[in-house]
């Protein structure tokens, strides 16, 4: 049921981020997830079970789709190809880890689903608190200076001092009427 969730909603909800932002959906599905783990946990009715596996399913695709988006988004090309093969090796690597878990360390599942909830828990956490929207993604919406203050607010955060160069791009944009570059 976990692949039938993740089949039926890997085309809709990256659509939908591109509609209202990558921030939100991937906080919601990653909420989502946190919420049917926990339910699976405690259920003891396989039809709970199986439901909570469908919505874990449909809910990566707000997580895996739209993380790896709005993380290419601040690599340049030559960068994304880097980055993508990193991410997408690390994502699954994780069927590979938990069969050498199950074959090696334990049989019991609770163990390793526990640290996968914890950590779960702890990316809704840190998306809450250091998660920007996407400054592309602003832009392209036509939301000039939320995508600006969002770069701010990145520069701030990574100690870069860059306000010349942005104030330029905000510039550059309204003189075009568009955010220049950006294909949308």
């Amino acid at each position: 049921m976990y692949f039938a969730g993740w089949s039926l909603t890997i085309l809709i909800i990256p659509l939908v981020a591109d509609k209202i932002g990558r921030k939100w959906i991937f906080f919601v599905c990653t909420a989502l997830t946190a919420v049917a783990m926990g339910v699976m946990y405690l259920s003891k009715d396989i039809v709970v079970t199986i439901s909570m596996m469908f919505l874990a399913g449909a809910c990566n695709s707000g997580r895996v789709m739209v993380a790896f988006i709005y993380a290419s988004e601040f690599f340049t090309p030559k960068w994304q190809v880097v980055f993508g093969t990193f991410f997408n090796f690390f994502d699954c690597s994780t069927g590979l880890i938990i069969t050498l878990y199950f074959d090696f360390i334990d049989k019991h599942y609770l163990y390793i689903s526990s640290v996968g909830f914890v950590m779960t828990c702890a990316s809704i956490v840190l998306t809450l608190v250091f998660m920007v929207e996407s400054p592309l993604w602003q832009l392209k919406m036509g939301k000039t200076e939320p995508g600006l203050a969002t770069m701010r607010k990145m520069m701030a955060m990574n100690g870069v001092e860059c306000e010349d160069e942005i104030t330029a791009l905000g510039q550059e944009i309204d003189t075009a009427g568009v955010a220049i570059g950006f294909s949308g």
